[in-house]
């Protein structure tokens, strides 16, 4: 076996820590909200029990779409 052909990484491990990054990356911006909520009482002079409403809002209307897109996914596949 050549040297470089034993030093090259397998694809699967390139998928696996591009899925790894984007997880972490979507986590910390939804884990992150709470440091936009006094900018935004500030910016815009709502409550902030209103912006976390909106939040909370949000975040319930996308919980359908991402049932309806995994069963998409599990239907059709990823390569459609």
């Amino acid at each position: 076996m050549s040297f470089a052909r034993a030093s090259r990484l397998h694809y699967a491990w390139v998928v696996l820590t591009a899925a790894c990054v984007l997880s972490i990356v979507a986590r910390a911006d939804s884990a992150s909200f709470a440091v936009f909520i006094d900018p935004l009482v500030e910016q815009f002079g709502w409550k902030r029990g209103d912006i976390s409403f909106a939040y909370a809002l949000a975040f319930l209307a996308g919980l359908p779409a991402m049932l309806v897109m995994g069963w998409l996914g599990d239907r059709y596949g990823a390569r459609c």
